[in-house]
C-alpha cells in the first residue's frame, strides 16, 4: 500500500500531531540524505513512493513533521535500511522518545478509515434511480 499522509498516529500508547511529510525511507536516507552513510543495498529499487503492507511485514516509510525532518519516525522491514541494520527496526526523534529499537510486527495496527456518510446516501441515490427506471419500463 503506497502512503501519502498520517493524519493519526499513536507512538508508545500516546496520540501524537499529524506527520504530514511522508517519504520512502530507502530514497530518503540511502538516495537523498546520506548515499555513502546508509548505501542503498544491492537488489533494492531506488524507489520514491512510500510502502507498507498492511499486515507490517514490509515497512519502508519515514514520516515527520514540517521543517524538521529529525523529529519523526522511521519504520524500516524488509527494505535497504533493515538489511543494512541486520534486521527491522524504528527510529524515533525527539518528540517520539528518540528512540531506535527492533520492530515488531506483532505491534503493528492499523485502523480502518470510517466509511464517509456521502457513500451511504449516494448507494441509495443509485437504488432509487434502479428502481423508478425499471418502474417506468
Amino acid at each position: 500500500m503506497a502512503v501519502d499522509l498520517i493524519p493519526t498516529l499513536t507512538f508508545n500508547g500516546e496520540a501524537r500531531p499529524p506527520l504530514p511529510l511522508v517519504h520512502n525511507a530507502d530514497h530518503l536516507y540511502s538516495v537523498v540524505l546520506f548515499p555513502d552513510l546508509f548505501p542503498l543495498q544491492p537488489g533494492f529499487p531506488d524507489e520514491t513512493t512510500p510502502w507498507l503492507t498492511l499486515d507490517g511485514s514490509y515497512m519502508n516509510i519515514v514520516f515527520y513533521q514540517l521543517g524538521d525532518c529529525e523529529n519523526g519516525v522511521n519504520i524500516n522491514a524488509g527494505n535497504s535500511l533493515a538489511a543494512l541494520f541486520n534486521g527491522p527496526f524504528i527510529a524515533a526523534g525527539t518528540s517520539y522518545g528518540f528512540t531506535h529499537s527492533p520492530y515488531a510486527q506483532a505491534d503493528w495496527h492499523m485502523s480502518p478509515i470510517p466509511l464517509p456518510a456521502a457513500l451511504p446516501l449516494f448507494a441509495t441515490g443509485l437504488a432509487a434511480i434502479a428502481w423508478l427506471r425499471r418502474k417506468v419500463a
